[in-house]
């Protein structure tokens, strides 16, 4: 798919009733990716990520069981980012967004803070969420 079509520039995938991953081949122009998906891994998607965060500028990532990456997302070039996941409770993905995102004009975040830290000590202290 790259060989035969090496100037695409808008690349967006949608997973239905798939659990597993899938290979992206590299793409040197695409500048928009949005990829939609229910679960399963991410590393061929983090990989491309990757690869591709000096020429991507817009980034569409609904992956509800996927947690936000810095070392993964590039912030720097982004003007959109739409992330739909989780989020660690530390609040450095939100820290690193503001302080990097210079280049951002639309920034949707959805998700669930992953909580399982604080359930635990939680439990452990004896306290009851009931």
């Amino acid at each position: 798919m790259s060989s035969s079509n090496n100037r695409l520039y808008s690349l967006s995938i949608n997973l239905v009733n798939r659990s597993g991953d899938i290979d992206i081949p590299p793409f040197k122009h695409v500048t928009h990716f949005s990829i939609t998906a229910e679960g399963g891994n991410s590393t061929s998607t983090h990989n491309f990520i990757s690869q591709s965060h000096d020429n991507l500028h817009s980034l569409v990532f609904k992956k509800p069981n996927w947690k936000f990456s810095t070392d993964v997302i590039s912030v720097r070039h982004l003007t959109i980012l739409e992330f739909e996941g989780c989020f660690s409770v530390d609040g450095q993905v939100f820290s690193e967004i503001l302080s990097t995102g210079h280049q951002l004009e639309s920034l949707t975040l959805s998700g669930i803070l992953e909580c399982t830290a604080l359930y635990t000590s939680t439990r452990a202290s004896g306290v009851s969420s009931a």
